[in-house]
């Protein structure tokens, strides 16, 4: 559902391009259908659980210093956390948005999602693949928030703000991506450039994947995508 959502692009305010994807989950009469409910109300429990078991591992992966590779994927985990939570409550109107809407973050505030993607460009230097899917993960809170937005009008005028400055850092974070997969083949710490052997070379699985997650987020500079 999240990704088959992600490809929808809108305009808040306007008729979404594919909306006959929102009729999967609606029934004879326009409502989302009781399955489909039942359903998201199973996967917020499950999200739920997830998001307590990031939250016991957090004091353990700072008391025990982990290396940067298991720090950032408890970013990752975490950011992906938040989108499904979002997602779980895209059909809902007129009740608090998680993690994302004012009742998380006052105006003005860094979000959570805000503040695992700033510490993750800091932390991660030529991890390109690693940066990758926190960006990707990032990319689907800000989606599932547009969605949530588009179906419920209480929220437009309230959250565009928001939105809009989260995909300004999106923008900036596309950019760091490309940098670290620049210094991936290039590194320079001080030595001078010194191109990495053959052994350190980025898997070609993973390379394809940053190109894809550069390449399906490059519509957020068109004004009907995110």
């Amino acid at each position: 559902m999240c990704r088959s959502f992600e490809e929808i692009k809108v305009t808040v305010g306007s008729q979404p391009q594919h909306e006959s994807r929102f009729e999967y989950f609606r029934d004879h009469e326009g409502n989302v259908a009781p399955e489909v409910h039942t359903a998201l109300r199973q996967a917020k429990s499950l999200i739920v659980d997830g998001m307590r078991f990031l939250d016991r591992a957090a004091p353990v992966l700072l008391e025990r210093r982990r290396n940067v590779w298991w720090t950032s994927w408890f970013f990752e985990r975490r950011m992906r956390g938040i989108a499904m939570s979002v997602w779980a409550a895209v059909f809902e109107t007129g009740t608090p948005i998680p993690f994302l809407g004012f009742e998380a973050a006052a105006a003005g505030t860094q979000t959570i999602a805000d503040s695992l993607l700033e510490d993750a460009i800091r932390m991660i230097s030529v991890d390109a693949y690693r940066l990758a899917t926190i960006v990707d993960a990032y990319a689907s809170c800000i989606k599932a928030l547009q969605i949530r937005m588009w179906l419920d009008a209480s929220s437009r005028h309230l959250l565009g703000s928001r939105k809009s400055r989260m995909q300004d850092r999106l923008k900036n974070a596309l950019v760091e991506v490309q940098k670290a997969l620049q210094r991936r083949h290039r590194p320079d710490f001080g030595e001078g450039e010194k191109p990495l052997d053959g052994r350190d070379e980025i898997d070609p699985d993973a390379l394809c994947y940053i190109n894809k997650v550069v390449k399906r987020e490059g519509f957020v500079d068109d004004p009907a995508g995110l």
